[in-house]
């Protein structure tokens, strides 16, 4: 919830505060909320599940995003699932890993972080819609179908060719994973035509270069020996920058600390500096994007809940006496 006191019209996250409810109260104090703001129509849902279909019945213009496992229509829509199971099923962990080893999954949480960003972008767009054309819309959003569209040129190649030209091969080959420097592990992302580039950067003869019938790029063994010497004998930062430099496809494996000190982030200002109240100092990411104005202030998230009880009195009305029953109940 946003305080209209506090916002500075330049940085739309300014005034953010956080309450914490919980499941089993959400639904009944946003019904009481909207009540007591006297919107028309919404009196009667406290204490009522409040689902998507419940909310635009009250409200036709009402612009409401659900993000689940796999949508809510299909076989699968009452499936759970986790950042495992979509990431498998999406086909991703197919082409993941080494080949002649088990698949493996990306680290982190890419299919939720990239969901997320784009149903928010799939939300603004319904709420452009609506204000122009004053009907609301649901957005039914699936981590499952978000997975699939961002590889979808497998599935083009099978629907066009009727296999995928590696599938018999789908994860790269060992000696691609192989190529280690003087400090860690780098990589050449070479296609066929750019394999006589490879060869003149690390010096070998241009003939090893020829890709010969049913070869993957990349695979001659003499090419290999030729690579693996160059690599070895320089670091990682020398061998990105020698490869771009050749017009080759390169890339190192970066520690986090190699990310902190990155002239690329410092030139931009991209990691800044911040107190938080619960860890203290300490550097994290700013925007990826630049302002044609002031860069908005660095500021900690907001803990979760920190606001709870200053929110359900100012807004819910709810007097410091309720509050103070409904966390000692452990209800919120």
């Amino acid at each position: 919830m946003r305080d209209p006191e506090s916002v500075q019209p330049t940085y739309p996250l300014s005034g953010l505060r956080v309450l914490d409810t919980g499941a089993s109260t959400a639904c009944a104090l946003t019904g009481r909320y909207l009540a007591r703001l006297g919107v028309e129509g919404w009196s009667g849902l406290a204490g009522k599940h409040l689902d998507s279909s419940t909310l635009r019945a009250r409200n036709p213009k009402l612009v409401v995003t659900t993000i689940s496992p796999f949508g809510s229509l299909g076989p699968y829509q009452d499936f759970l699932g986790t950042e495992l199971t979509v990431f498998a099923m999406g086909g991703h962990m197919y082409r993941s890993g080494m080949l002649g080893r088990p698949p493996i999954r990306m680290g982190g949480a890419p299919s939720e972080v990239l969901g997320s960003l784009l149903a928010a972008y799939a939300t603004l767009v319904a709420v452009r819609a609506a204000a122009r054309d004053g009907i609301g819309h649901l957005v039914d959003f699936s981590l499952f179908e978000n997975q699939v569209t961002s590889h979808a040129q497998s599935m083009v190649e099978v629907s066009y060719l009727g296999e995928e030209t590696g599938a018999h091969a789908p994860r790269i080959p060992n000696e691609g994973r192989r190529l280690v420097a003087k400090d860690g592990p780098v990589m050449f992302s070479v296609m066929e035509q750019q394999l006589p580039l490879l060869a003149e950067l690390v010096g070998a003869p241009l003939e090893l270069a020829k890709t010969r019938p049913g070869e993957r790029a990349g695979s001659n063994s003499d090419l290999q020996r030729f690579v693996t010497e160059w690599v070895s004998s320089r670091t990682q930062k020398e061998v990105y920058e020698a490869g771009q430099a050749g017009h080759v496809p390169t890339s190192y494996t970066a520690s986090p600390g190699d990310l902190i000190d990155s002239p690329q982030y410092r030139s931009r200002n991209f990691l800044r500096d911040m107190h938080h109240i619960l860890v203290g100092n300490i550097k994290v990411p700013g925007l990826p994007f630049r302002w044609m104005q002031p860069e908005p202030p660095s500021l900690p998230a907001p803990s979760l809940g920190q606001d709870t009880r200053q929110l359900l009195m100012e807004l819910v009305g709810l007097s410091s006496t309720e509050v103070s029953r409904l966390f000692k109940a452990g209800v919120i």
